[in-house]
Parts: structure tokens; C-alpha cells; sequence
């Protein structure tokens, strides 16, 4: 139970799909995880199922300023990046004029 940064991987075995699901969805963390597979189209519904902020399938998750980031779970709340990021910090300003 402790979030991992760097050059690390974990492997843990598991029995079926639904084992590796539940396996990864147990962890307090949910920052973000990868699925690597010689099957992508079978990795896609799992990976919609893992609660993380980010998902990649084969490949190491990384952020774009484009694309939001952040993650779930005791890996944070919110969103910076995107346009969701830029709303996260920003504060709206209503704004009238009568003559």
C-alpha cells in the first residue's frame, strides 16, 4: 500500500480478468497504471474498469497539457491540464452594466 514513483513495477499474478480488476482497483492509490497486453481489445474494457485518473495500454503513463491529469483516490482530487485544469484554477467573474 504505498504509491510508487519511478522506474518501478509491480507484477502480480492473477487467475482471470476479473481477479487482475479487482487486484488493482484494492489499492488505496489511483494516480494512474498501465495494461500491457499482446490483446489491446481485450485490455480496453478491462482498463475502463481500473479506477485511476490515468490508463494506458502498453505504454507508461505520462501527462500532455492538453489532455487533463490528475488522480483518484488518495492520489489526489481534481484536475490540472486541459481545459479542465485551466477551470480548476480560475475564478469566474460575473459582470453587469447598466446605463
Amino acid at each position: 500500500q504505498e504509491e510508487l514513483f519511478g522506474p518501478v513495477a509491480a507484477i502480480i499474478p492473477f487467475k482471470d480478468d476479473a481477479e487482475a480488476v479487482e487486484v488493482a482497483n484494492r489499492s488505496a492509490y489511483g494516480l494512474s497504471g498501465s495494461i500491457w497486453t499482446a490483446d489491446p481489445e481485450r485490455a480496453e474494457p478491462l482498463a475502463r474498469k481500473i479506477d485511476v485518473g490515468t490508463i494506458v495500454i502498453n505504454g507508461i503513463p505520462g501527462s500532455d497539457p492538453a489532455v487533463p491529469f490528475g488522480g483518484v483516490k488518495d492520489s489526489g482530487f481534481g484536475r490540472e491540464l486541459g481545459a479542465e485544469g485551466i477551470r480548476a484554477f480560475s475564478n469566474i467573474q460575473s459582470f453587469w452594466a447598466f446605463d
